[in-house]
């Protein structure tokens, strides 16, 4: 469900998607925190939030032509 979010709004409004992912995000950390022990800090969980998106960058980002990091 979020992939087909991300491709309608990256393609048709990427301002509503940034604001989406900017909302997804806690969540996202949230779900690291619980699911893996080593990573309950918040830094580590950011980290590998951030480590996540630069490893599958199409993932995380508007489109591939504009190049944007959002998370």
């Amino acid at each position: 469900m979020l992939a087909g979010w991300t491709n309608h709004y990256g393609r048709f409004r990427p301002s509503e998607l940034t604001r989406f992912l900017k909302r997804i995000k806690p969540y996202l950390v949230r779900w690291i925190r619980q699911k893996y022990e080593r990573l309950a800090p918040l830094r580590k969980a950011l980290t590998k939030l951030r480590e996540v998106a630069q490893r599958y960058p199409a993932c995380s980002r508007t489109g591939a032509a504009q190049g944007r990091v959002l998370v």
